[in-house]
């Protein structure tokens, strides 16, 4: 396994499905960077700690244990491609003999999720920020859904043009802090307004379902 060279990734629908029920968990930047490490290790050619299954009704079938106590299951469909299956708390597939019949039911989940097409992102229905200076490099925006990146500029831009948040930052300060905090504000909205419009762009061109490896540098970001 060691001699495997990932260059990309697909993720499944179903992956996609259980890290939106991890969003509001307190350590779900530390999950997705455990999982953007684990890409980084499998793209350089070396064990990306997701481990094989001893079972036969698993054989292929590979599992990695991560922050919140959930695990991520993958497979290699070919030697240069990683797919991200699910991400499960550990009793969705039992462990020693309880819930035995709970592990075969699992195992044809994962491969369902293996084998079913592709989904390059989730399409999230919003993204959170205070600072202008986090959207253009917030590790979820390109994973935004056109309607939610259409409101996320659309923010920007009453923000650009009323700076009702900045008024509401700078309540409060020195006239020197004040004009400081507001010079750096708005060149952070020129920036955002600038990421989101070419985020726009990226996704109105037809892309591949699979990943770039390079696309999980941005999963050890933390927006905060």
């Amino acid at each position: 396994m060691s001699a495997r060279k990932i260059a990309k990734v697909e993720i499944s629908k179903l992956f996609w499905k259980d890290l939106a029920k991890a969003r509001n968990n307190p350590d779900y930047w530390t999950i997705r960077k455990q999982i953007g490490e684990m890409v980084s290790k499998a793209a350089a050619g070396e064990p990306g700690g997701d481990n094989p299954f001893s079972g036969k009704r698993f054989a292929g079938i590979r599992h990695m244990h991560v922050a919140a106590k959930l695990i991520v299951f993958t497979t290699y469909p070919d030697d240069d491609t990683m797919r991200i299956c699910a991400l499960k708390k550990h009793d969705f597939y039992g462990f020693k003999r309880e819930r035995k019949g709970m592990a075969e039911k699992a195992a044809q989940k994962i491969w369902n999720a293996s084998n079913s097409p592709a989904v390059r992102s989730p399409g999230w229905g919003s993204i959170k920020w205070s600072d202008p200076g986090e959207i253009p490099g917030h590790p979820e925006l390109p994973e935004c859904s056109s309607e939610t990146l259409n409101a996320l500029y659309q923010e920007v831009l009453d923000e650009i043009d009323s700076l009702e948040k900045l008024d509401a930052q700078i309540s409060g300060m020195s006239n020197r802090t004040g004009q400081r905090v507001a010079e750096s504000w708005i060149e952070s909205l020129i920036e955002a307004q600038e990421a989101v419009e070419m985020q726009i762009l990226k996704q109105a061109r037809r892309k591949p379902d699979a990943l770039p490896v390079a696309e999980f540098e941005r999963w050890a970001i933390s927006p905060n």
